[in-house]
C-alpha cells in the first residue's frame, strides 16, 4: 500500500478496530524514498526509524523518524542545525525520548546541534523529548561540556529513555532524566539500566555491580570474580549470572534438590547480593554452537540496539521468575542434548520444564522462545524481542516441534502456551500447557508477538485457520482470548465503499491440553453439503478439517 517496494522491506502496522483489522504503511512512500531501510520501533508502535538512501552524505542512508501523523523528519537535528550522519539509537513510548549519536565521517565532521554541546568535529549523544526540544546527553558531571576531541558514544539506555549510558574514551557515564550525569568508572562493561533510569549495571573485574543515583551507592550483586551476566530485571532489584564457583552451601540446593558444581556453569539469582542457586547448565547454553546466542550473551546483546534477540532468557520486572532456554537436564526429564524451555520461580521455589514431552518420550527436537529470520527462516528480526513471559510470570509462550498436546500430529513446529494454576481454565498444580497453533500445519508455525496481558498471541502459519484465508502462503493470526472473526464471507465491496472486513468474536472451541484438564464438548453435526471447520459449518471445499484449540479462556483466530 503506497510503499516503495524496497529490497530491505518496509514497516507496516495493523490495528484491530470495531470493523476488524486494518493495515497502514509505517514507512515513507515510494515518492519520499526509493529504498528505505527499516529501523527500530517505539514500544507503543506509533513511532519508527528508517534510513533514506540518497538523503545522507555520499549516498549514505540518513536516519529519519516517522511520527504517528505520517510525516517524517531527520533524526539528527537541534536548535543549531541538522546532521544527516547521526545514528538513531532509541525511541521510547509515545516518542518521549528519541536518542541519537552524531559521528565524524571521512572529511565530514560531526555537527554541533546545541549551544551546550561540544564543538564541531566532536561527537555527542543527544535526546529529543516529546516537546521537540533536543537535549545534550553526553555532558560531564555538573553539566560541564566535553572539550574538543572528547568524543562521546551511545552505550545503552533504559527502554523508557529515562537513563542513558554513554562513554568518553574508556570512561562510562550515566545521564539521568536529562538532569545530571554520573561518572561510573573506567574499563567497565555495560550491563543494563533499570526502568526509570535510576540504577545502572556494569561488570568490573568479572563481578556485577549497580550504581544507584538515589543513594549514590555501589551495590555488589556478585563477589566471586568469575561471573557472566545472564539477565537484569527491569526494576533493577535482581540479576541472574553464571559462575563456575560454588557460591551457595549444601543447605541451599535449588528447588529440585541439586547443588552447584565446581567448575561448571552454575546459574544463580542475585537479589542485591543475596544468592539463590537455579541450576547447572551446559556450555552450549551459555554460548550456542554458532557463538551468536545464549544465556551468556546479555552484555553483547546490549552493545547494539539491533541485537536484543541474542539473549535466550526473560524475567519478570522484579526478577522473581526467569524463563530460559537450556539443554541441561534440570528436572527429572532428560532432554538428551535438545533445548528445552525452563521456568524458575523464586517465590514458589520451583524449577519446571515447560516444553518437555509429557509422555516422557525422548526429545527429538529443540524448543525456543523465538526464531530469527536471518538464522532460522522465521518471521522475527533481531531488532525485536518477544514478550514470552507475562509481567506476573504466570503465562509463558514458546515454540516446539514436540507433540505436547494430543491434537499436535503434524510433526512440525507449533506455538504453545503455559499457564499457572488458577490462570484461565488451568486447575492443574504445576500449570497447564496448551496448543495455540493448529497442530495440523504442513509447515512450521512461528511465535510472532505477544501482548502484555498474554490475551493476544500472534502467530505466523500457513494453515488455513479461517475459511476466507484461501491460500496457503504464510499469514499472521491473532489467537485472542474471547476473540475471533466470523467465518461468513462478507458482501464484496465496491470502490470507495471498501473497508476492512467486519467481524464478530465467534471462533471458539473447547480446551484440550496434554497436561491440563480437558474440556471437550459434544459438537452438533453440520447440514448436508457442509463440513465443520474450526468449530463452524461451512461449504465443503477441502477434504480435511481440523479443530483450532485455545488456551486459558476461549481463543479465536483473527487474521
Amino acid at each position: 500500500s503506497e510503499g516503495s517496494g524496497a529490497f530491505n522491506g518496509e514497516n507496516y502496522l495493523s490495528r484491530r478496530g470495531s470493523e476488524g483489522w486494518s493495515t497502514e504503511l509505517m514507512a515513507p512512500s515510494g515518492s519520499d524514498a526509493s529504498s528505505p531501510l527499516p529501523g527500530g520501533i517505539s514500544p507503543d508502535q506509533e513511532h519508527s526509524f528508517w534510513g533514506g538512501e540518497g538523503h545522507g552524505v555520499l549516498g549514505l542512508k540518513a536516519a529519519f523518524i516517522r511520527y504517528p501523523d505520517g510525516h517524517s523528519a531527520l533524526v539528527g537535528r537541534g536548535s543549531l542545525g541538522t546532521d544527516p550522519r547521526a545514528d538513531a539509537d532509541l525511541i521510547a513510548a509515545n516518542g518521549s525520548h528519541v536518542v541519537f549519536n552524531t559521528h565524524n565521517w571521512l572529511t565530514f565532521p560531526a555537527m554541533q546541534l546545541e549551544e551546550n554541546a561540544p564543538p564541531e568535529g566532536t561527537t555527542a549523544v543527544y535526546d529529543r523529548t516529546a516537546d521537540e526540544v533536543t537535549h545534550v546527553v553526553s555532558l560531564l558531571p555538573g553539566g560541564v561540556t566535553p572539550g574538543k576531541g572528547e568524543n562521546a558514544l551511545y552505550v545503552g539506555a533504559s527502554y523508557d529513555g529515562e537513563g542513558i549510558a554513554f562513554s568518553i574514551g574508556t570512561t562510562l557515564y550515566l545521564r539521568y532524566r536529562d538532569e545530571e550525569s554520573y561518572e561510573i568508572g573506567n574499563g567497565l562493561t555495560y550491563a543494563g539500566i533499570a526502568e526509570g533510569g535510576g540504577r545502572i549495571f556494569y561488570v568490573e573485574g568479572n563481578d556485577l555491580y549497580a550504581f544507584d543515583v538515589t543513594t549514590k551507592e555501589v551495590i555488589a550483586f556478585s563477589e566471586s570474580g568469575d561471573i557472566t551476566p545472564v539477565n537484569v530485571s527491569s526494576d533493577g532489584s535482581a540479576a541472574y549470572f553464571i559462575s563456575p564457583s560454588k557460591l551457595t552451601g549444601k543447605e541451599e540446593p535449588n528447588p529440585n534438590g541439586a547443588l552447584p558444581q565446581k567448575g561448571k556453569n552454575n546459574l544463580y539469582l542475585s537479589r542485591e547480593g543475596q544468592l539463590s542457586f537455579v541450576g547447572t547448565v551446559e556450555p552450549r547454553d551459555v554460548v550456542d554452537a554458532a557463538g551468536v546466542a545464549g544465556l551468556g550473551q546479555w552484555t553483547f546483546s546490549l552493545e547494539s540496539p539491533w541485537q536484543p534477540g541474542l539473549e535466550t532468557s526473560r524475567t519478570t520486572p522484579d526478577g522473581g521468575v526467569l524463563l530460559f532456554q537450556a539443554q541441561a537436564p534440570l528436572t527429572e526429564y532428560n532432554p538428551e542434548g535438545h533445548t528445552e524451555i525452563y521456568r524458575y520461580d523464586f517465590a514458589a521455589q520451583s524449577l519446571e520444564c515447560l516444553s518437555c514431552n509429557p509422555t516422557e518420550a525422548p526429545a527429538r527436537s529443540d524448543a525456543s522462545l523465538e526464531t530469527f529470520a536471518e538464522t532460522g527462516g522465521g518471521p522475527v528480526s533481531p531488532i525485536a524481542r518477544i514478550a514470552n513471559l507475562r509481567a506476573d510470570g504466570r503465562r509463558a509462550f514458546f515454540q516446539s516441534s514436540e507433540p505436547l498436546a494430543a491434537t499436535d500430529t503434524a510433526g512440525v513446529q507449533d506455538v504453545y502456551e503455559w499457564e499457572a494454576q488458577g490462570v484461565g481454565s488451568c486447575a492443574r498444580q504445576g500449570g497447564c500447557v496448551y496448543l495455540i497453533s493448529s497442530g495440523q500445519s504442513a509447515r512450521d508455525n512461528y511465535l510472532f508477538s505477544v501482548s502484555e496481558s498474554g490475551n493476544d498471541v500472534f502467530i505466523q502459519t500457513s494453515e488455513l485457520l479461517l475459511g476466507r484465508d484461501s491460500d496457503e502462503t504464510p499469514s499472521i493470526y491473532d489467537a485472542r482470548v474471547e476473540g475471533g472473526f466470523s467465518e461468513e464471507e462478507p458482501t464484496p465491496c465496491q470502490g470507495e465503499g471498501c473497508h476492512p472486513m467486519s467481524s464478530a468474536p465467534t471462533l471458539i472451541s473447547p480446551v484440550t491440553s496434554a497436561t491440563g484438564p480437558s474440556g471437550n464438548a459434544r459438537k452438533p453435526r453440520c447440514r448436508k453439503g457442509k463440513v465443520k471447520r474450526h468449530g463452524h459449518c461451512v461449504k465443503k471445499r477441502h477434504k480435511h478439517n481440523h479443530e483450532h484449540r485455545k488456551a486459558g479462556k476461549k481463543r479465536g483466530a483473527g487474521k
